[in-house]
Formats: C-alpha cells, sequence, structure tokens
C-alpha cells in the first residue's frame, strides 16, 4: 500500500507541473505558433522537467529512511541512475530548444545566441556552468562505472551535481516564465525544493552526525577470518540502542588521516546485541587490503542502518539461504535469525578453496546448537568436495535441496551468481516473490 501512495505522488507531482504549464505557456501550441515558439514552448517545459527528475534524483539516493524501507537500497539505486539519464536528456533539450528558438527570434546563429545568453541574460552564465558540470558528471560517471574505477571518484566527482543544483536554481525562478509569472506555481517550486532538501540533508547528514555524538562508534577489535578476510567489531555507548536487523549494511567512514575521506558499504555479519556490532570484509585491493591496519579505538562515522534484505513479517517455515564468497556476511546473521525462530534452514555456501570459507566455525557452532533445524552444504569450485557440486546451479540445487520449492530464498553474492541463481530457483517452483536479493551500488 505504501509502495502505490508513493507511486501515486511522483505522478501526480508530474501532473502538477505539467498542468501548470499548460495552463501558463503550453496552450499558446493550440493555435498556429511559429517555430521558434514552439521551440521556446519545449523548452520550457523540458527545463522543468529536467529539474524535477533530478529532485528525485537526490530523494533516491538520499538514504531516506521512510522511503528506503519500502523499496529498498538497490532499487532506489537503479531510480537514482534512470531518473539521472532523463534529467540528462531533457536538460540537453531543455537547452538546445531554447537556443534555437531565441536564435529564431533575434535572428542569430545558435553560437551567436549562445554567446548571447552567457553575457547579455542574468543567471544564465552560472546556468551554462551548471550544465556543463552535469555534462562532465554524466560522462565521467559512465567512463568510471565502465572502467570500474574506485568509489571515491566516483563520490567525487557527483559533488559537482550539488554545485550545479544551486548554480542552476537562480534562472528558474529569474527567468523561468511559468514560474515568474505564476505565484502560486513559484511557491509550489520552491516547497518542492525544501522538501527534497531537507529530507537529503537530515537523512544524508545529520543523522550520521547524530548517531555519531549519541553513540561515540569506535573500532574495539580487528580479527582475521581468513588469509583474505577481515572483521571489525565496533562498539560504541549504550550500543544496544543502535537498531539494526539481520541482513542490513551500514556505510561507514573510518575517521583517521587515512581513511576519513572515504565511505563504504559493509553488511552487517552479526546479530544485534549489547555489546558490539560487526562488519566483515574481503580484501579486494585498495582500501579493503588496508582496513587490518586500522587501529583500535579509531573512531567511526556510521551511515546506516540500510537495505531491506531481512526476514519478512509472514515467513515460510522454512528457509534456503545461497551465498557466494563475502556474500555470507549478511546471510551468517540471518541464519542465526531464522534458526532463533525455529525455521528449518539450509544452507549453500559457495567459495573457491576451503581456506576461504568464513565463519567456518561459528556456522558449524550454530549446526550443532540447532542439529535438527540447520543444514549446512559447501560447494568448493576449485578442490575436490564430498557432493561432487563446484557451483551452485539447478543440478546441485536440486540434488542437495529435495524440498527446494517449499522454501523461501536468500541470496548474497556477485550480482551475475545472485540473478542466475534466481532462475534456477523459479524453474524449481519456488515462488518468485518469495526470492530475495539486495546489492549496495551506487
Amino acid at each position: 500500500m505504501k509502495k502505490y501512495l508513493l507511486y501515486t505522488t511522483f505522478v501526480l507531482n508530474l501532473l502538477v507541473i505539467l498542468i501548470f504549464w499548460w495552463l501558463i505557456s503550453g496552450k499558446t501550441l493550440l493555435g498556429s505558433p511559429s517555430f521558434d515558439i514552439v521551440y521556446i514552448m519545449l523548452g520550457r517545459i523540458t527545463g522543468l522537467l529536467a529539474v524535477y527528475f533530478i529532485l528525485l534524483q537526490f530523494l533516491f539516493i538520499g538514504r531516506v529512511k521512510w522511503l528506503e524501507r519500502v523499496f529498498g537500497f538497490d532499487k532506489l539505486s537503479k531510480a537514482h541512475h534512470w531518473s539521472g539519464v532523463i534529467a540528462f536528456i531533457f536538460i540537453l533539450f531543455h537547452f538546445i530548444f531554447l537556443l534555437i528558438g531565441y536564435g529564431m527570434i533575434n535572428g542569430l546563429s545558435l553560437w551567436q545566441q549562445f554567446i548571447d545568453f552567457i553575457f547579455n541574460w542574468e543567471e544564465l552564465f552560472p546556468a551554462t556552468i551548471a550544465l556543463f558540470l552535469f555534462v562532465v558528471v554524466v560522462i565521467t560517471s559512465i567512463s568510471i562505472a565502465k572502467k570500474r574505477l574506485k568509489y571515491e571518484l566516483w563520490y567525487y566527482v557527483h559533488l559537482a551535481s550539488y554545485l550545479a543544483i544551486i548554480l542552476a536554481y537562480g534562472h528558474q525562478l529569474e527567468l523561468g516564465f511559468d514560474l515568474r509569472v505564476n505565484t502560486l506555481f513559484a511557491v509550489y517550486w520552491v516547497l518542492l525544493y525544501l522538501f527534497v532538501g531537507t529530507n537529503f540533508i537530515i537523512y544524508r547528514f545529520l543523522y550520521q552526525i547524530y548517531n555519531f555524538y549519541k553513540f561515540k562508534f569506535y573500532v574495539d577489535e580487528i580479527r582475521e577470518e581468513t588469509d583474505n578476510t577481515v572483521s571489525i567489531y565496533i562498539k560504541g555507548q549504550n550500543i544496544k540502542n543502535f537498531k539494526f536487523k539481520a541482513g542490513q549494511f551500514l556505510i561507514l567512514r573510518f575517521l583517521n588521516n587515512k581513511f576519513v575521506w572515504q565511505s563504504h558499504p559493509y553488511s552487517i555479519s552479526s546479530l544485534p546485541n549489547s555489546d558490539y556490532f560487526r562488519i566483515t570484509a574481503k580484501n579486494l585491493g585498495d582500501f579493503s587490503s588496508q582496513m587490518k591496519n586500522i587501529k583500535t579505538g579509531t573512531k567511526v562515522l556510521v551511515d546506516g542502518p540500510n537495505g531491506i534484505f531481512t526476514k519478512k513479517e509472514r515467513q515460510e517455515d522454512k528457509i534456503l539461504l545461497i551465498a557466494g564468497g563475502v556474500g555470507i556476511t549478511p546471510i551468517r546473521a540471518l541464519a542465526e535469525d531464522f534458526l532463533q525462530d525455529n525455521k528449518n534452514v539450509v544452507l549453500l555456501y559457495s567459495v573457491r578453496k576451503k581456506g576461504q570459507i568464513i565463519f567456518k566455525s561459528e556456522l558449524e557452532d550454530l549446526s550443532k546448537k540447532y542439529p535438527n533445524l540447520f543444514t549446512i552444504h559447501y560447494i568448493i569450485s576449485e578442490e575436490e568436495n564430498n557432493h561432487g557440486f563446484n557451483r551452485i546451479d539447478k543440478k546441485c540445487i536440486e540434488n542437495l535441496v529435495l524440498d527446494v520449492g517449499e522454501r523461501e530464498a536468500y541470496i548474497c553474492g556477485p550480482s551475475s551468481m545472485s540473478i542466475e541463481i534466481k532462475k534456477h530457483l523459479i524453474k524449481l517452483n519456488v515462488n518468485k516473490n518469495k526470492i530475495y536479493y539486495e546489492k549496495f551500488s551506487f
């Protein structure tokens, strides 16, 4: 119900913008307007729509809790991406339509009209810089994604979009005809900015600062789980009041000279307790390779908890957990959470070598504690194992989980693996609405 209400709200705001534009500018198109007027009218609506989708972008990626609880962080990340693509297209058309339209009215070439905009129109110079920044953000983001460059580079490039929003804001109210001639529309427009800006500032910044001073998080212990995996135990003041669920993740910033400018997402690998929470990371190079060198006592800025990869309100009695590599981190916490609820749990855990099994002793302790409820199958891809399977595929699941069609499934691993396994599970009669996986992408 909440999801449909939010969808309706997004669409209604879009309709409000279209209606205001139509009543003020759009109805001009009903006559026989000249081409210059058509271009200018289209330039106005594309500008309004560009801003709306940019505001949606900020709302989707703002870690807004009431929104994230409904859709999940990964779906909001995808929505952020696509709203950015749509916004960028509208920005380009806004600029092109107005350049052509006013160029035709003034009898100027496109280049001459461009120069006229910059030097003779108040507020258009900063707006042009904003356009340039948006182009830079889009081009560099595509390049970063294709080359799989550092998250920090993506983050700092995206900071330019904040500046672009600020630079573009002034020309909307000064030069935006639809806003300038209709006070009600202008008030609505300002309220849109205030709503998005307030949520963004509260949840993206103030919420973290509040938690930092409330709980005073710090690194208590760093423990090697395998040759290339470490767990970091984080404690704090009254940490029992820091609420999270098994399966959720945090975005952490370690406040020392080396790491203070970096923040990274990590699944919580422990259940809520009154002493600590734990995150576990695999050495993937760059930042993660240095985590074992973080000193105990280091203060930590915590953003979260995030994610809806958690047990549901109405849960089947049988659960299938599937993990690939370091994807065991949220699965380990979920396993214990389900077992405490007396659910029957089967775990399929895929790694390359036996020495890369994370939490092996903890998982086997759970198996001993809940012998009739918890079954573990290790799938070793590069070494011999008892099952004869070197990957989790349809045949593997079918043979190791005989009642798979009666279970709800939770998958955590590389995105390609999760998608492929979901297809296998559906073929094995697992209800597709009871297959859950979530990735925290930026």
